[in-house]
């Protein structure tokens, strides 16, 4: 109903990804940065933003609705103009470089948890192989879900 008055309202103020999105946005080490003096003014970034951010007016994006998507880099006709910038090192971070950083710190975290303990189960290896071994559907469900009889 809000988005009749609001554009993309789920997508910007209701749906729990978006703020998921929204964390990482606010805690990530790179912004789009926008240089004024080689900026042509075409607009071109604004329009293709999915957040409808004002990507042409700003000279750096800040905001929790900015996902890093860069779909206003790439359409700007005007080289280097518009980059992903890491506000720690200021330099320019390329699309594969920042891939590269989240897949590192993901394969990190996922090390850290194991050799912490963290990403290890509480059931046996023998309690493991008999749940592979059910072959019946409805014997793992949960306690509160109710089967129709047919």
């Amino acid at each position: 109903m809000f988005s009749f008055f609001f554009r993309n309202f789920w997508c910007r103020y209701a749906c729990p990804y978006g703020a998921m999105l929204g964390l990482f946005s606010l805690f990530s080490p790179a912004r789009i940065v926008r240089n004024p003096e080689s900026c042509i003014h075409c607009g071109r970034c604004s329009q293709v933003c999915p957040s409808h951010l004002p990507v042409d007016i700003k000279q750096r994006i800040v905001t929790p609705e900015c996902t890093s998507c860069m779909d206003c880099v790439n359409i700007c006709p005007s080289k280097n103009t518009l980059e992903l910038k890491s506000w720690i090192f200021q330099k320019t971070v390329t699309t594969p470089q920042m891939g590269s950083g989240i897949l590192i710190i993901f394969c990190v975290m996922i090390y850290i948890a194991g050799i912490t303990g963290h990403w290890k189960t509480s059931l046996s290896d023998d309690e493991f192989k008999m749940w592979l071994k059910i072959s019946d559907p409805s014997m793992i469900q949960h306690p509160s879900v109710q089967l129709k009889e047919r």
